[in-house]
């Protein structure tokens, strides 16, 4: 084979290969190849820095859920009922909903029934939102073997409901801890959430709970 001929079929390949890893990108982003989760736990800006992490994790919004009234705001959401929560829209060939769901356990306070570390009050208790019979069964089976393994000494009292209507909070409260990473910072310090989850989890960090 002459060196043109080479180059020409050498060149042929990387477009080839390029125009194919562009679809299958543009597969795996998707939004009809994708899935929600809706988790409460403490307040939004906590939970929406965690998922963003996560490899497979497409978007995430923190929002109200769980209240009687529609379209609520920040200055009157709790007291229609409601809690702030994050959707979660994730691609199940990266990561799948129990994967959330440990992740979800590990950061919050499972035993509090009355608010998350600094934030009290019932809109910020620990609920997981299902969206299908597969999310509901798995999470009630990591919430039973959780309870199950005497990590924490107290009851636990996450609950597990069906989802509603999610209503996406204010655009000042998407990525908060991204968008202020100073204010985040000092109010982190604060709360005592980093030294609760070494005493409780330490090496036990990637514990399963299938």
């Amino acid at each position: 084979m002459s060196d043109r001929r080479f180059i020409k079929l050498f060149i042929l390949l990387v477009i080839t290969f390029i125009i194919g890893c562009s679809g299958t990108v543009a597969a795996e982003r998707d939004p009809e190849k994708s899935v929600t989760a809706i988790f409460a736990g403490g307040g939004f800006r906590n939970l929406q820095l965690v998922f963003n992490n996560l490899y497979g994790v497409i978007d995430t919004t923190a929002g109200y859920t769980g209240g009687l009234s529609e379209n609520p705001v920040y200055v009157n959401y709790a007291g229609a009922g409601h809690v702030e929560a994050v959707k979660v829209v994730y691609i199940p060939g990266h990561i799948n909903y129990k994967d959330l769901l440990d992740m979800y356990i590990k950061n919050i306070d499972p035993t509090d029934s009355e608010g998350q570390f600094t934030d009290r009050g019932p809109q910020y208790r620990t609920i997981i939102y299902w969206n299908n019979e597969d999310q509901r069964t798995t999470a009630e089976k990591v919430i039973n073997n959780l309870k199950q393994s005497a990590v924490f000494e107290k009851p636990i009292v996450t609950e597990v409901k069906k989802a509603g209507v999610f209503y996406r909070a204010e655009e000042i409260h998407q990525d908060y801890a991204k968008k202020h990473p100073a204010e985040y910072e000092s109010y982190l310090a604060g709360t005592g959430r980093k030294e609760f989850f070494m005493k409780i989890w330490g090496d036990a960090f990637n514990q399963d709970f299938s």
